[in-house]
């Protein structure tokens, strides 16, 4: 009985060491250590999908056992936000530390609209023609100049994001829309027609034009 009470006690003992070290690597594993930033991170809107690797925000860890993730909102252009770096244990998808930073995706060009049509619309080429066949407009890259088009919509929509309990920023979806003599229709019968186009990013950035475009009836 004394025999069998020791191999009991000898077993406890062996599984809870065992338990112990199991923990202790794994601990070691996950050990993380976040570098402390205090500047705002700043990055340009164009790049603001690849600019953001986690691992710059941390030393030296096991890639084995840590995942790293960045969280923000994409389409927050030109205010300052967290940035929030998260370590997940890949073992359990467990997220055991995360530290916060600044964040400032900058946007300084707003939205280009260029019209290449004519100014004096002929009465027999009305049933063909469509303003957004002559209207390009586009939002361009500070660094690279490149062009990102942005579509025709009946209506500018606003979405919102929260960027703290008391405080909310409202973001226009990307595209532009016109007004022609005020209204969201053109009709253009014969005479002097004012049309307007507003353009928005999607980021907080936007454009006005206006045309004076005549109609001549024959």
């Amino acid at each position: 009985m004394k025999n069998k009470a020791n191999i009991f006690l000898f077993t406890a003992c062996l599984f809870t060491f065992g338990l112990i070290t199991y923990n202790m690597l794994t601990y070691e594993k996950n050990q993380i250590e976040f570098k402390e930033i205090e500047e705002v991170i700043t990055i340009d809107w164009e790049e603001r999908e690849q600019a953001i690797d986690p691992k710059d925000f941390v030393s030296a860890y096991d890639e084995d056992a840590v995942y790293l993730t960045s969280n923000f909102e994409i389409m927050l252009v030109n205010v300052e936000q967290p940035l929030v770096i998260s370590a997940i244990s890949q073992e359990d998808r467990h997220t055991f530390a995360k530290k916060e930073y600044r964040l400032l995706i900058k946007d300084e060009k707003d939205p280009v609209i260029e019209y290449h049509g004519p100014k004096v619309i002929k009465h027999a080429d009305m049933n063909d023609f469509r303003l957004e066949d002559y209207l390009e407009v586009y939002d361009i890259g500070d660094t690279t100049a490149e062009k990102y088009p942005l579509t025709c919509k009946d209506s500018l929509t606003e979405s919102v994001y929260n960027l703290s309990d008391d405080k909310q920023m409202y973001v226009t979806d990307a595209g532009y829309m016109y007004l022609c003599d005020g209204n969201s229709t053109c009709d253009f019968d014969e005479g002097i027609h004012h049309v307007k186009i507003i353009a928005d990013d999607g980021h907080g950035r936007t454009s006005e034009k206006d045309l004076v475009l005549e109609v001549e009836w024959y």
